[in-house]
C-alpha cells in the first residue's frame, strides 16, 4: 500500500499503535526487548504506507532505544555499586586502602547529615523512577497526539533514526 492509498485516519491509527506498541512488554515481561522489537516490526511493515507512520515509528524507536541504553547504564552503575572494583582480583596492586575507606563509609555525610551512600541511593532511585515514569507516560502522550494528527517529540530521545 502506498502513501496515496492509505487514508489519513488509518495512518493516524497506525501511528497511535506504534506509540503504544512498546507496552507489549507487559504481556511477556521476560522478554524486555519487546519494547523495541514490536515497534521495529510495525515500523518496518508500515513505514512506506504513509509519511506519518514513518515519522512516528522513527520517534518511537529513537525513544525506546534511548531508554534501553539509559536503563542499561543504570544497571551497570548498580552492578558497580553492588560489586565494587577490586584491583587484586585482576592482578593489580591495591593502591587504595579500601578497608580504611569502608570503615568511614557510614560516617561520611553531606551537609544535611545524610550519609553519602544513602544520598547516592536516593539520587539513583529518583533517576530510575523518573526514567520509568517517562517511559510509561511519554508513549501515551505520543499516541494521543498521533490520534489527533499532531507531531510529538519524545524528550531525551537520541536520534538513531532520522
Amino acid at each position: 500500500m502506498t502513501a496515496g492509498e492509505m487514508g489519513e485516519r488509518e495512518a493516524r491509527n497506525w501511528a497511535m499503535a506504534l506509540h503504544l506498541s512498546p507496552f507489549f512488554v507487559f504481556l511477556m515481561p521476560s522478554v524486555p526487548f519487546l519494547a523495541v522489537l514490536v515497534p521495529l516490526g510495525l515500523w518496518l511493515w508500515k513505514k512506506d504506507a504513509h509519511p506519518m507512520i514513518d515519522r512516528n515509528g522513527k520517534a518511537v524507536l529513537n525513544f525506546q532505544l534511548t531508554v534501553l541504553l539509559l536503563g542499561g547504564g543504570l544497571v551497570f552503575l548498580s552492578m558497580l555499586w553492588m560489586f565494587p572494583f577490586r584491583p587484586e582480583l585482576i592482578g593489580m596492586e591495591q593502591t587504595v586502602p579500601w578497608e580504611l575507606l569502608s570503615s568511614w563509609e557510614g560516617r561520611l555525610t553531606v551537609g544535611t547529615g545524610v550519609p553519602v551512600r544513602t544520598g547516592l541511593i536516593l539520587i539513583y532511585a529518583t533517576v530510575v523512577l523518573a526514567l520509568f515514569l517517562l517511559w510509561l507516560i511519554a508513549p501515551i502522550v505520543g499516541a494521543v497526539r498521533a490520534k489527533d494528527g499532531r507531531p510529538f517529540r519524545y524528550p531525551i530521545a537520541i536520534s538513531f533514526f532520522r
